[in-house]
């Protein structure tokens, strides 16, 4: 939390430093593009962090409870709940960070539109599929 008390033109090396960035940008782009209202970028909530072995962080989203209720600005300014995480205000105000953010949206985007959710599902089911029996049925 230090790293948010940090002027503007130390902020993203900070981040940098801390948090695996890119990572933690595009885990907030997705929850956002979810509409994933209770979130840390919107409500500071539904969220843990991890670390691994060197100190850097990550965001773990959960909670999805509360997605696609409404839209929700993808800069996470129209929350209706307006209680931003300060580190993701803290980016978003921060030119530098905000033009990295807009790349992991963007990355996402492009993903979704090639994702095939059906050849997703197809392959599910079929690596599954010599595990799945019929349950038989009780004596009556």
């Amino acid at each position: 939390m230090a790293v948010t008390a940090l002027p503007d033109d130390q902020l993203v090396p900070a981040l940098d430093a801390r948090l695996h960035l890119d990572a933690v940008q595009r885990v907030w782009a997705a929850e956002l593009l979810l509409a994933h209202n209770d979130s840390y970028p919107t409500a500071q909530n539904n969220y843990s962090l991890h670390s691994d072995d060197a100190g850097i962080f990550d965001f773990v989203p959960s909670g999805f409870d509360q997605s696609q209720r409404f839209l929700i600005d993808l800069h996470g300014g129209s929350s209706p709940l307006d209680e931003r995480g300060i580190l993701f205000r803290r980016c978003i105000d921060h030119p530098a960070c905000l033009e990295r953010y807009d790349a992991a949206l963007d990355a996402l985007g492009h993903a979704l539109a090639d994702f095939d959710a059906q050849a997703e599902i197809d392959a599910i089911a079929a690596a599954i599929e010599p595990w799945c029996r019929p349950i038989p049925a009780a004596p009556s």
